[in-house]
């Protein structure tokens, strides 16, 4: 900061430029944290992956506001990105990992019929319930062979073909 302010001048002026150089690098390494992690961690948001994402950002905002020392701080963030990596890396290997850290996929309609007490257990109400079945070309339960709490809080749904039975479409 002395140097900056020693070639530019004004102090104000010094910490403005500081900053503007903070921020650019701190969005650098975001961009290359995002690179690193992959693009499932920051689009598919499982529990684990919201987790990193919020550590993420705090971390590189500590660095761009100067709330805490600049290289160490950016460390911290390509460190917990390296992390992520391995992990994912490991929970590809081992299910009993994906499971404890992503969650498992639950059945939630088989044949037409809502598993009533899945859908309280993952506080999921009728609405929701109904806008998936229709974002899923179905008009209700009964078009529905199968739908499928995904472990990233999305449903998918498997409707009959044509008469309501038969083949899968």
């Amino acid at each position: 900061m002395v140097l900056l302010t020693a070639l530019i001048g004004h102090p104000a002026l010094s910490t403005f430029i500081l900053f503007g150089v903070r921020t650019t690098s701190a969005l650098m390494v975001g961009v290359l944290c995002v690179r690193i992690a992959g693009r499932t961690t920051f689009s598919q948001l499982n529990a684990l992956d919201i987790v990193v994402a919020i550590a993420t950002g705090s971390i590189l905002g500590r660095a761009m506001t100067d709330a805490s020392p600049f290289l160490p701080t950016i460390s911290a963030a390509l460190f917990l990105v390296f992390l992520r990596r391995l992990l994912s890396a490991a929970t590809a290997r081992w299910r009993w990992l994906s499971i404890l850290t992503q969650g498992e996929a639950v059945v939630v309609i088989r044949d037409g019929r809502a598993d009533a007490g899945l859908l309280r257990k993952h506080r999921i109400s009728e609405d929701d319930l109904m806008e998936a079945i229709r974002l899923g070309g179905a008009a209700d339960l009964s078009e529905v062979r199968l739908a499928v709490l995904e472990d990233g809080g999305r449903i998918s749904v498997i409707r009959y073909s044509g008469d309501g039975h038969g083949a899968l479409r």
